[in-house]
């Protein structure tokens, strides 16, 4: 996917074409996140990754989430397995995901796959707050601690941190401090969060034509300010555990609990 600018002069419309970035500059951002400063000590996986970036095709978000998943992976028969994944075979227009962000998500750990997959029932662009994200994977059961001596908290905070180094997350808002206060999702992963999330997952907003809500556990509803209707299809979907009132600057609002009451605990 190439990203296209668009500029209007004296009514006149222009369509400007951004050029991928070289195979030079692509392969400098692969290799930092892959290698930090330690290139020198991996020249076999180096002649490997720069086969993988030339598939990248030049976009920054693919190079930099591709090779943020690279650095726990030391032996050459793991890169060789990226680089000749069939996941590159998959055409981007058959499913508008660019295929180094699947083949990225494919290679995150278990627990982060679920997490991230948990967040395709936010609409684009939508701006959250690392501490309410990570409450809400707690109350999914997202989170656990087996050795039962660290928090939730804590483990959520390194869950987090780990998707944000991947680039699956990305900071838009800082404090006077310059904290980090709010995150977002790249458009791009966006999409690709709406297409692992699978069939247990739902965002309802403008009026999309609602599928099958048999199998559907988690949901959200895209408000518009103070103003919400809940669709009375959802009233009726019995394995629901989630509905989330989504309302502009991340604002969550509250639930009616008549939404659970045919909802109950028991699992198929």
């Amino acid at each position: 996917t190439r990203s296209e600018k668009v500029a209007s002069i004296m009514g006149t419309t222009y369509i400007h074409h951004l050029k991928g970035l070289s195979d030079d500059n692509c392969w400098a951002l692969f290799k930092q996140r892959a290698f930090g400063y330690n290139e020198d000590h991996h020249p076999n996986l180096s002649t490997i990754g720069k086969q993988i970036v030339k598939k990248c095709g030049g976009v920054p978000l693919a190079a930099k989430t591709l090779g943020s998943v690279m650095p726990f992976k030391r032996e050459e028969r793991e890169w060789l397995f990226v680089q000749e994944s069939d996941l590159w075979d998959v055409s981007e227009s058959d499913n508008g995901i660019l295929p180094a962000l699947r083949l990225s998500f494919s290679h995150l750990a278990s627990h982060l796959k679920g997490c991230f997959a948990y967040c395709s029932i936010f609409p684009r662009n939508y701006t959250f707050k690392k501490e309410k994200l990570i409450q809400l994977w707690i109350a999914e059961g997202l989170i656990q601690s087996p050795e039962g001596r660290r928090s939730l908290e804590f483990i959520g905070n390194e869950y987090f941190d780990d998707l944000v180094w991947t680039s699956f997350f990305q900071a838009v808002q800082r404090d006077d401090h310059g904290n980090i206060i709010e995150y977002k999702m790249h458009n791009l992963i966006h999409d690709l969060a709406q297409s692992v999330s699978g069939s247990e997952y739902l965002k309802l907003e403008d009026n999309n034509i609602v599928r099958s809500l048999s199998l559907i556990r988690h949901s959200s509803v895209v408000c518009d300010f103070s103003l919400y209707t809940i669709p009375e299809t959802l009233y009726e979907v019995k394995k629901l555990r989630t509905l989330i009132l989504v309302f502009p600057r991340g604002d969550l609002g509250e639930v009616p609990p008549g939404v659970f009451s045919r909802s109950r605990s028991e699992e198929h």
